[in-house]
């Protein structure tokens, strides 16, 4: 049995995204978000805003060659994701773990014209949410 694996993310992106190659000359981008939580100050009846810094495993092939331009900073986004544990030994034998973050794809969604509220400013000033999509991989829970 199959157990749940999920992940929603929604934030800033942190800095343009790059479409660069693969040794394979496959189009690859990485994209590096903010992703913000009010949380009580302890002791007092203020908030504060705590920030994760969020990279995600890279994104492939034409998919990427479509959101490329869609990925600069401080554009807003959704995020379809899977918690993945990557292993590897190093030159000195060393043994390493990292826990990445893999969009589904399809699943990055900017929300273009989506702008920081300021004050004095209504619900009604955010745009609409512009979603790009491509098919599903294979096994998607999504």
């Amino acid at each position: 049995m199959t157990d749940l694996n999920a992940v929603l993310l929604g934030g800033r992106i942190t800095k343009d995204a790059v479409l660069e190659k693969t040794k394979e000359d496959v189009s690859m981008v990485k994209i590096s978000m903010a992703v913000n939580r009010s949380v009580k100050k302890k002791d007092s009846e203020e908030w504060e805003d705590k920030t994760c810094f969020v990279d995600l495993a890279p994104i492939y092939g034409k998919y990427a060659e479509s959101m490329v331009k869609y990925l600069t900073k401080g554009t807003y986004i959704t995020v379809k994701a899977i918690l993945d544990m990557d292993s590897w030994t190093d030159t000195e034998g060393k043994k390493h773990q990292q826990l990445k973050v893999v969009p589904e794809n399809g699943s990055i969604n900017p929300w273009i014209g989506y702008k920081k509220k300021n004050e004095g400013e209504s619900a009604e000033d955010v745009k609409e949410e512009t979603t790009i999509t491509s098919e599903p991989s294979e096994g998607s829970i999504f």
